[in-house]
């Protein structure tokens, strides 16, 4: 079902948020359990850094006014 109108997406957005929450937690926690590995540490360095560019390409986009989506 497509979501237009602003209380749709919010509701879309309520309902995602405490599974996002999950997965991060999730995400912490593994990443604590396998902290002494050299490899997984190299791998969430990267899982890092690309998350930081991506938030910081998500602010960039919406400080500019746009919603990260073209409307042709």
């Amino acid at each position: 079902m497509q979501c237009d109108t602003p209380a749709c997406s919010m509701n879309a957005t309520a309902t995602v948020a405490p599974e996002l929450r999950f997965l991060e937690g999730e995400a912490r926690r593994l990443r604590a359990e396998h902290a002494g590995d050299p490899l997984t540490r190299l791998f969430i360095e990267i899982d890092y850094r690309i998350r930081a560019l991506a938030h910081r390409i998500a602010a960039r986009l919406l400080s500019l006014g746009g919603t990260g989506t073209s409307s042709r």
